[in-house]
């Protein structure tokens, strides 16, 4: 059994308690499971269902995946018995909470069971997040879907926002509703069936009554199939598409293609949170009705709270596709003379409650850089709206009979880019910001610079690690927990060579 100092699921940011009036209509919102280590084998374990049954419960689990607290053989309920717990203590946060409904719709989001890397990979995710205090949560840097409230005054754009929890959303129906109930569901999937039946007639697309010829006059679009184009429009989003439309009335015909409008229920499409329809052959209704009926303004609360906690995994994927670089060995006791970073916390802070903004410092690594560098690529990660550079490649021209050299450090992610430098490193141009380094823009003799990697936008830029004197080393930074990094922040900061 398992006690979690977090009393919000920390997928949809909703409160896990317990409530006469509440838990009577939706009794999903006292039923949970943990994430943490096992304390025999120290595996990650997935709990079975916890459940709430009064005001003075302890957040009690069953070890066994399969076992509920509402089954016979639960009947210890001890506090004592299990880990120590109190909300507001200080101890090292090893739990992570969520609701069971939450946990369902994450797992046909990422099918975690098929790879356990990945699952260790969010879990080390959810243990380096901030914790604020008046959020009683981790903090993703987002509201939730509109749970918490952001604090945006007297904030700077690179600032991480505060949220504080809204006490009213919990008797808010679109966040209460069950996110794994059919609702309507099954209903306009049936009234989708109909209106494929009752279209006898396929309405063909638009044609000008100035002729195919003006109509295609410099439209390079125009000149594939149209299973071509289908495909292409499929990686588009829907608002995407139809501005692509306008621009090329090739793409018309795609409209009215049900492949099409198919592809914004499968996968990770917008329309995915719709899993009843994942199981409608290609042919068996009409997509294009289906996606019409599923607006935001005809959904019902129990949709359209699964509709909003399903949109909060969309950076999920990113989060945990990741493997780790590790660079050569610097053995060497240098003192870094020059710093720039984000808002830090030490290793020895890292366990308090309250941590509410930035990131932990937990691993360092250096690279040496005295050698002229003929291309640098930067691997970035997005958190909310920004991007951050997670990790770094540095291919140095060869210096005599030495073949070409690579270091690397740091996180290899979904994204990267690319830059030819052709001189050796005399510094650093930092945008920066709470949770992590923005973009980089390396500087040589002037005026060698280079363009940036990364995204500068609305982020504070710094010059201080920009010297006239060659650079010898970079000292990166990462939030890593136990042996192996795992978090998406990276801070550098570098000494002049002698």
């Amino acid at each position: 059994m398992f006690r979690p100092p977090i009393s919000t699921c920390v997928l949809c940011g909703c409160t896990i308690r317990y409530s006469d009036w509440l838990s009577n209509a939706n009794p999903w919102l006292r039923h949970y499971r943990g994430l943490l280590p096992h304390p025999d084998t120290g595996l990650l374990v997935v709990t079975g269902v916890g459940i709430l049954w009064n005001y003075s419960d302890a957040y009690l689990a069953p070890w066994d995946y399969n076992a509920r607290g509402d089954q016979p053989g639960f009947e210890n309920r001890d506090p004592d018995k299990a880990n120590d717990h109190h909300q507001a203590n200080l101890r090292p946060r090893s739990e992570i909470i969520f609701h069971e409904a939450c946990w369902s719709l994450l797992m046909r989001y990422i099918p975690f069971q098929d790879d356990p890397e990945k699952l260790d990979n969010f879990y080390h995710v959810c243990i380096s997040l901030p914790y604020p205090l008046k959020t009683l949560g981790l903090s993703w840097g987002h509201d939730y879907g509109g749970v918490a409230v952001r604090h945006d005054k007297g904030q700077f754009p690179w600032e991480d926002y505060r949220y504080t929890y809204q006490h009213l959303a919990s008797a808010n129906p679109k966040f209460v509703a069950n996110p794994l109930d059919a609702g309507t569901a099954n209903t306009m999937i049936s009234m989708a069936r109909q209106s494929l039946l009752q279209s006898a007639i396929v309405p063909e697309p638009p044609i000008s009554p100035n002729g195919p010829d003006i109509l295609n006059q410099g439209d390079l679009l125009n000149t594939y199939p149209n299973e071509i184009l289908c495909h292409i429009a499929s990686f588009l989003s829907t608002s995407d598409f139809l501005n692509l439309r306008l621009a090329s009335r090739a793409c018309c015909v795609v409209f009215y293609v049900q492949s099409f409008w198919r592809t914004r229920f499968m996968g990770h499409g917008e329309r995915a949170w719709l899993f009843e329809a994942a199981h409608q052959t290609r042919g068996s209704i009409s997509w294009l009705s289906l996606h019409h009926q599923t607006k935001d303004s005809k959904i019902d609360a129990f949709l359209r709270n699964r509709k909003r906690i399903w949109n909060l995994f969309k950076y999920f994927p990113e989060y945990i596709a990741r493997n780790w670089m590790e660079p050569p060995i610097v053995d060497l006791n240098i003192h870094f003379q020059h710093f720039v970073s984000g808002h830090l916390q030490t290793p020895i802070e890292r366990d308090k409650i309250g941590f509410e903004e930035g990131c932990r410092i937990m691993k360092y690594r250096k690279l040496s850089t005295f050698t002229t560098v003929d291309r640098i690529r930067a691997y970035l990660i997005t958190f909310e709206d920004a991007s951050y550079i997670a990790g770094l490649e540095l291919y140095f021209e060869p210096v005599g009979n030495n073949p070409r050299r690579c270091d690397r450090v740091g996180y290899q992610t979904l994204k990267s880019q690319t830059i030819s430098i052709g001189f050796k490193l005399q510094g650093m141009i930092i945008a920066v910001g709470s949770r992590g380094i923005h973009a980089i823009k390396f500087t040589g003799i002037y005026p060698q610079v280079s363009s940036w990697l990364g995204s500068p936008r609305d982020s504070p830029r710094t010059q201080r690690l920009a010297f006239h004197c060659p650079m010898g080393y970079i000292q990166t930074c990462f939030d890593v927990r136990n042996s192996q990094p795992r978090m998406i922040y990276t801070k550098f900061a570098c000494l002049l060579a002698e």
